[in-house]
């Protein structure tokens, strides 16, 4: 188990899981002081690695009134993100709106399923 200084320096490096690991610590308050803002930056900072659940983590937030204001639009933008990188759930969270007729859901879904379309043709 890497220590909290450990996890700082790899996610100073870039290393996503390092930057995902130290989201969490933040968001939750284990071993720093609780701060959402810097838990919501570092995911960010995991997702532009490829982190899926990290932005899937992240809309979340914004799809409650936990840790934030509810900016649906923002959630399903992150959740189409995430399933974009391979998260499965981002992709259920995607088709869960899209059943309820929420138009960027749709729009994003079909973007997300004629990309994994075209990729399924490229093989």
């Amino acid at each position: 188990m890497a220590t909290l200084s450990e996890i700082k320096q790899a996610a100073e490096r870039g290393d996503a899981n390092s930057l995902y690991t130290l989201g969490g610590l933040y968001l939750q308050g284990r071993g720093v002081e609780q701060n959402i803002k810097t838990g919501i930056e570092y995911l960010l900072k995991a997702g532009e690695k490829g982190h899926g659940k990290a932005l899937y983590i992240v809309g979340q937030i914004f799809e409650n009134e936990k840790f934030a204001n509810p900016d649906l639009e923002q959630a399903i933008l992150l959740f189409f993100r995430a399933a974009n990188n391979g998260y499965s759930e981002g992709l259920s969270k995607l088709k869960a709106y899209a059943t309820m007729g929420n138009p960027m859901a749709l729009c994003k879904l079909g973007i997300l399923l004629g990309i994994q379309g075209q990729k399924d043709k490229d093989k």
